[in-house]
């Protein structure tokens, strides 16, 4: 089957990424969000109360943090340009998303219980995933509370972004295998694991 594709990499993407990226992959969380975001909107408009109670996604870490720990994410959607700085963690910004990543994982009780933990799709941008939800702002992360509404989008999101991590983990293995690894274009060293320039 036919990936998508793959889309040049001309933004700095960070090494916590473990999936390749798409341009299909990216219309598919796009259509997606868009149509979420209008059913959310709407129902604000329509009853403010009632639509705070019934929140399709949030965006921004404190909240995807806050509906990871308590399991009400379904998925999340993160940059994979997010970039290194301070954050609101001691380790800064790197150390948030570790723990968001660190957090979707299956807890004890889930794996007894054969439930996976809250899958993470790596699309976008932050610049695109703003403007996606129609912000004039940059959007770093996203989680799904409610996929009702384009529950066909988001089926078709899991499945490719399945497809693409394992094609990731397929060309780690083969660059640990063979020990050939990709040269960082900025300061030329070998990138081993990280396949990105620096």
């Amino acid at each position: 089957k036919k990936l998508g594709q793959k889309v040049a990499n001309t933004l700095p993407v960070r090494q916590y990424v473990d999936q390749a990226l798409s341009s299909k992959l990216d219309k598919i969380v796009a259509t997606m969000l868009k149509r979420l975001m209008e059913l959310q909107e709407r129902l604000r408009l329509k009853d403010p109360v009632r639509s705070q109670m019934r929140r399709r996604l949030v965006f921004g870490f404190r909240e995807v943090l806050r509906g990871i720990r308590s399991r009400r994410c379904m998925c999340i959607i993160l940059a994979p340009n997010t970039e290194q700085g301070t954050g609101a963690h001691p380790g800064g910004l790197d150390q948030t998303v570790k723990e968001l990543i660190d957090r979707c994982q299956p807890t004890e009780d889930e794996i007894e219980q054969g439930k996976e933990g809250v899958p993470v799709v790596f699309a976008l941008s932050k610049a695109r995933l703003g403007a996606t939800l129609g912000k004039q702002i940059k959007v770093s992360v996203v989680g799904l509370y409610n996929a009702d509404g384009a529950h066909e989008e988001y089926k078709q999101m899991l499945r490719l972004a399945g497809q693409l991590r394992s094609y990731w983990s397929g060309v780690v293995r083969h660059e640990c295998a063979t020990g050939v690894y990709p040269l960082c274009s900025i300061c030329h060293d070998f990138m081993p694991q990280l396949r990105y320039d620096c």
